[in-house]
């Protein structure tokens, strides 16, 4: 099952909610980005292209977060 829910706060946009739900148990699956002004809605066939736009997202949201474990954030040098 795939399924997962991040809030993050952004100075432009305020609080942005983002809930990744598999809506039957072979998909469809469902992205939705949820702000103050506005919802963005994005459905996929396969859970691998839905849990991809979910890292475009938060990759966007969180630009100085690490791919190492060891490394909690990554700044620019």
């Amino acid at each position: 099952m795939v399924q997962r829910c991040a809030y993050y706060l952004s100075a432009t946009v305020g609080v942005l909610r983002m809930d990744l739900q598999e809506l039957e148990p072979a998909g469809p699956y469902r992205l939705i980005v949820d702000g103050a002004a506005d919802k963005h809605i994005e459905y996929f066939d396969d859970s691998q292209a839905a849990l991809d736009r979910w890292a475009e997202f938060d990759a966007v949201m969180r630009p100085f977060a690490s791919d190492e474990p060891d490394d909690p954030v990554r700044r620019p040098s």
